[in-house]
């Protein structure tokens, strides 16, 4: 049975309903028009039209510039999804350096093509954006447009259309050569973070993973750790003019960030060490200090701010003459000496918990325990050299 319709539009036959949305200057009524394949369709849409006007919320997004409209659906959509802290921290992080007040920002929502973010993607380009910074901001977007396409503000998502410029030079990763590792351990023996940092060499793991562990996730006899949790600095907003920061443990960076990995032996004796002198620091710190069973606390017992350990982390280097090189480059050098001394680059993406290193992808295979502890116990001389 053929559906009722009562208005045909370039050859299409549709229900259309309307609405008095006010008057003009000369008082004649203002009317909009709703159209749907059935009277039912054309109806859902005219009272889901009324119903965000009580809310609030202009329908006509379409007619909004991208700037007004992603700062709404930021603000009153996404700030209301249970995202978690940080997610919703990269996010207003990536409106505010790369929508608002951008080439892109005046445009109209509805008038935006493939062209023209391919365009601003270009410049970006030339500007020395990197690869992952276009194409984060690509994926934001891509979000936004969905959202508007399922809402019926948009038929179709411009992002789908567009390519990713590849920088024709790439920053090299940041590693540390085997003598600057020497001299940066001599320096480690008295210093607060020394226990922290050779984890850091001897695992791979990064400096959240690290942070967050607690005594109950190192096998002392077996000389592994469970790496399951991760503390970040968080921006918690309260509202766009109000927020604070708070340093939080949550789940992994990834899925296959949790796991069970070998650390060598050579360190087992710093980390005895290491619970040896957090209990020195509880009792002189006294009703002060606040209890979470945290391996690499601060001096309060409470987790360690990363930034405080980059303030560390930058001393030793200076003391030990080698040039400035992020925390995380420990995390490369792992890396770079595993691949060095021949152990096969599956064990090391299942030792570093994912799937890529750099461009390369790598495929998770099976690697047992024993094999994973004959490649982490490679390293032990690297810490003998240090003593």
């Amino acid at each position: 049975m053929a559906k009722k319709t009562n208005y045909t539009k370039n050859g299409n036959d549709y229900f259309r309903v309307t609405l008095t949305t006010g008057r003009n200057e000369e008082g004649k009524p203002i009317r909009k028009e709703f159209y749907g394949s059935s009277k039912r369709d054309a109806e859902s849409k005219r009272n889901e039209y009324i119903k965000m006007k009580e809310l609030g919320i202009d329908p006509n997004l379409a007619n909004h510039s991208l700037n007004e409209a992603m700062h709404t659906w930021l603000w009153e959509i996404e700030k209301s999804s249970g995202h978690k802290a940080s997610t919703f921290q990269r996010y207003e992080g990536i409106y505010r350096n790369y929508i608002k007040g951008s080439d892109i920002a005046t445009l109209k929502v509805g008038d935006i093509r493939a062209l023209s973010l391919q365009r601003y993607y270009n410049k970006l380009a030339e500007l020395d954006k990197t690869y992952s910074q276009i194409n984060n901001l690509n994926k934001f977007l891509s979000k936004f447009f969905n959202y508007a396409v399922n809402e019926k503000y948009l038929i179709g998502n411009p992002c789908r259309s567009t390519n990713i410029p590849v920088r024709k030079v790439e920053s090299e990763i940041e590693i540390f050569t085997n003598g600057e590792i020497k001299n940066i351990m001599e320096k480690l023996e008295t210093d607060r973070i020394g226990v922290l940092t050779k984890l850091a060499l001897g695992t791979g793991a990064r400096l959240g993973e690290l942070l967050a562990l607690t005594w109950d996730d190192l096998d002392l006899d077996n000389t592994n750790v469970v790496i399951n949790k991760s503390a970040k600095m968080n921006k918690i907003f309260k509202n766009e003019n109000e927020w604070e920061y708070e340093i939080k443990v949550d789940d992994p960076k990834t899925y296959s960030s949790n796991r069970k990995i070998p650390f060598p032996s050579e360190l087992l004796g710093d980390i005895k060490k290491q619970r040896i002198n957090n209990n020195i620091e509880k009792l002189k710190e006294g009703e002060g200090y606040v209890e979470n069973n945290l391996v690499f606390p601060s001096l309060a017992g409470t987790l360690m701010d990363e930034s405080n350990v980059g303030k560390a982390h930058r001393k030793i280097l200076k003391k030990s003459g080698v040039d400035h090189k992020k925390f995380h480059a420990y995390r490369h050098t792992f890396v770079s000496v595993m691949q060095s001394r021949g152990v096969p680059l599956e064990t090391i993406s299942k030792l570093i918990g994912h799937k890529t290193y750099r461009t390369t992808v790598d495929t998770y295979l099976h690697v047992s325990i024993e094999d994973a502890g004959q490649a982490i116990n490679r390293m032990n001389d690297l810490f003998v050299k240090a003593k």
